[in-house]
């Protein structure tokens, strides 16, 4: 009887080479990863991770973090398209001082209103050195050499007397009606809730700057449905603030809110 010769295929040394294999894939990943390790380091172990250091506040990675911190929530994550005036503007950094804008960061505006007071003086977070940041950041990011400052006044002449009422709803039904509708309810800006929140100087600034974020012109024009070359005068901007600020005190509180019909 001829033995047939084994060629290694058989049960018995399939499982034999099988675990010869394991062994050897086992020692030969265990030389490999201490190999990596120590190739991946230059051949020292890691000590105690520690954070970078922010950045300098005067750079412009300083500024995006600034502003993300403190400014992006009202005021849009890149100065645009937030429910608060856009700095995203260089016809308004042009027209406003950097005491002007130092004096609402540091202090906030009208009490009542919704920009509130960030520097440490206040009760906010902000120190000097970082308020300066952040107009130094606007300007270098949002402004503009060639841009020139409103004609209109960025704030009202305080000793002037104020806008006429009347002659503001006459310029509002002529400039601004034709998208805010007659009484100002598209776009909400006679809404007694929205009156309350703004001060009478967001009020014209608004008038003033616009919204170009939301197609919204600013005095200088051009509006719907008039001639191209028309634009708001200084007085023009006085009265519509005047009016507005009429209707505030007029609408307050709204009646959906009133007991039994009385203030």
């Amino acid at each position: 009887m001829t033995r047939r010769r084994c060629t290694g295929r058989c049960a018995r040394c399939r499982r034999g080479n099988a675990g010869v294999v394991a062994v050897w894939r086992g020692a030969r990943f265990a030389a490999i990863v201490p190999a990596l390790s120590l190739a991946a380091c230059d051949g020292v172990l890691p000590t105690t991770w520690k954070e970078p250091p922010p950045p300098a506040i005067d750079s412009p990675a300083g500024f995006a973090r600034l502003w993300s911190a403190n400014c992006a929530g009202c005021h849009g994550v890149d100065g645009d398209l937030g429910p608060a005036a856009p700095m995203r503007h260089p016809l308004y950094l042009a027209s406003v001082s950097d005491a002007e804008l130092s004096r609402v960061i540091s202090q906030g505006s009208a009490p009542g209103s919704l920009m509130p007071a960030f520097a440490q003086s206040s009760g906010g977070s902000l120190s000097p050195v970082e308020i300066d940041a952040i107009i130094s950041g606007m300007r270098r990011a949002w402004g503009s050499p060639d841009a020139k400052a409103s004609p209109i006044p960025y704030a009202a002449n305080a000793s002037a007397p104020r806008g006429d009422p009347a002659r503001g709803k006459a310029a509002f039904d002529r400039s601004c009606a034709s998208c805010h509708g007659a009484e100002g309810t598209v776009g909400s800006v006679t809404d007694p809730f929205y009156l309350q929140l703004v001060s009478d100087q967001a009020l014209r600034s608004a008038i003033i700057f616009g919204r170009a974020d939301l197609g919204m012109p600013g005095a200088a024009g051009p509006f719907p449905d008039r001639p191209p070359s028309e634009s708001l005068t200084a007085q023009e901007v006085d009265d519509i603030v005047a009016w507005l600020a009429q209707r505030r005190a007029q609408d307050w509180p709204p009646k959906s809110i009133r007991r039994g019909g009385q203030p």
